[in-house]
């Protein structure tokens, strides 16, 4: 059995936050069709969170793994 790597993705937010979660669909489905290609499957992934004062507001964020930034694994001496 394989251990499993568990990554922090560094989610970015896009656009503003919206008031409904139509609203929040149609930019992430704009956001989506503007990251396929014909010939594979886009490594990007969209969620839409809630936010705001009881859940009652919508932001669409991103992640993409070329915006990762690379680990440090430097040691430090003492």
């Amino acid at each position: 059995m394989e251990p499993h790597n568990k990554t922090n993705k560094s989610w970015k937010k896009i656009g503003k936050i919206v008031n409904t979660y139509d609203e929040a669909l149609a930019a992430a489905n704009a956001l989506f069709q503007q990251s396929t290609t014909d010939d594979e499957m886009p490594a990007v992934e969209i969620k839409i969170k809630r936010c705001g004062p009881g859940g009652s507001q919508f932001k669409v964020k991103i992640w993409h793994p070329d915006n990762e930034k690379p680990k440090n694994n430097k040691k430090r001496k003492k």
